[in-house]
């Protein structure tokens, strides 16, 4: 990144001199947002790239709103993704009427590796680089699709919080030598819990008991969410995806067109294998592990259950199938993996094509019966 020449913005240009390019009567303006929770760097370049202002501004919404009024209009603005990322946008976008991009962190790292970081930097790379045309944007999905997702990731740690304490209990047990009979925390191994009479195990109860209270609103919520969502019907089609699992999908992909085949979908939430490449040398790797986490856990979750039907039901599908073939070569944990990426890309046409999974099932099998078989180029195997 090349150095930028700082000025003030009161100061005036110079005129420009013979056999020099007349100035710009309608300057280009960029502004970098560096986000943080308690502040935000802002820096306020121009279409040469001078650094005119550089300026730290308390993350309340209304002394935000009057100093970034103060830029000058018609500027672009650039604002890294962050954990508090949302409310700023929303203010800077559908209040103030900016025109923002919202970019990519990990992107934007990649093409502006620098050693020297500090937030006044983080900010004059993000506007030199909207500048430049060479930010990576993220998507900005809207209010409803926000709102699922919040909803997904509330209750999933909630569900973490309860097992922690579940977990803490079994602790107990193992350092008191004590053995409870039976499955866990059935109505009957709970009234086994209070006969101990244990101060901590009864606080632990009253919590998992809230949380059990807490877990089976959200439930409510997420089938209510379901209904309402077209998309999450339609995955709910497919065996082994329950409403939880549905609505997670539909709310992070929201917009299919937005992946230009199955395997950018795929991508997306990191069930991809890693590649190095190194002259004529391919190496692939386990897969990536972007995105979603939560997401690629459901899936995995999903796809054993999906399998499981398949073989109660003795009617094999693509996906129950193609694990069974891969267990036997590469063992459960992979082909849990790749069955998982297997339901995704199914999913991207189940919702290009507005179908339910039967009829993508159907129709894949149409598709293959009508193409000839591709035959396999010599030196591969």
């Amino acid at each position: 990144m090349k150095a930028v020449k700082v000025a003030t913005l009161e100061k005036p240009r110079a005129a420009a001199t013979a056999g020099t390019e007349a100035p710009n009567n309608n300057p280009e303006y960029f502004v970098g947002i560096d986000l943080h929770k308690q502040f935000m760097q802002v820096a306020l370049m121009d279409s040469v790239g001078t650094t005119l202002q550089n300026k730290r501004i308390e993350c309340d919404f209304k002394k935000a709103a009057r100093e970034l009024a103060k830029l000058p209009a018609g500027a672009k603005y650039v604002m890294e993704s962050s954990s508090v990322w949302y409310g700023m946008y929303k203010l800077l976008t559908e209040k103030m009427g900016l025109d923002v991009m919202l970019s990519n962190p990990l992107a934007t790292k990649r093409i502006a590796e620098s050693k020297k970081k500090t937030d006044k930097v983080d900010a004059v790379i993000l506007a030199d680089l909207l500048r430049g045309g060479y930010i990576a944007g993220c998507y900005v999905p809207g209010d409803d699709t926000v709102q699922e997702r919040q909803l997904i990731r509330y209750r999933d740690r909630m569900v973490k919080e309860r097992t922690r304490f579940k977990n803490s209990i079994h602790g107990i047990l193992l350092q008191s030598g004590t053995k409870i009979p039976g499955q866990t925390f059935t109505p009957q191994y709970v009234r086994e819990l209070h006969g101990l009479g244990d101060w901590r195990i009864e606080k632990y109860i009253s919590a998992i008991e809230f949380l059990d209270r807490d877990i089976e609103d959200c439930n409510a919520r997420i089938r209510n969410a379901v209904s309402r969502n077209p998309k999450a019907m339609l995955l709910t089609t497919m065996p082994g995806i329950g409403n939880v699992t549905a609505l997670a999908l539909a709310s992070e992909i929201d917009d299919v067109s937005r992946f230009s085949d199955m395997d950018h979908l795929a991508s997306y939430f990191g069930l991809v294998p890693s590649v190095r490449n190194s002259a004529a040398t391919s190496h692939h790797g386990n897969i990536t592990k972007a995105g979603n986490s939560l997401v690629r856990h459901l899936l995995a979750e999903a796809a054993i259950v999906h399998v499981t039907w398949a073989k109660n039901q003795k009617r094999p599908t693509p996906i129950s199938t193609f694990y069974e073939r891969l267990r036997e070569k590469r063992g459960g944990s992979k082909a849990k993996v790749a069955a998982a990426a297997k339901m995704l890309r199914i999913i991207f046409w189940m919702l290009k094509k507005n179908i339910d999974f039967w009829t993508c099932v159907e129709e894949g099998r149409k598709s293959t019966h009508r193409e000839p078989k591709r035959k396999r180029a010599k030196g591969r195997g």
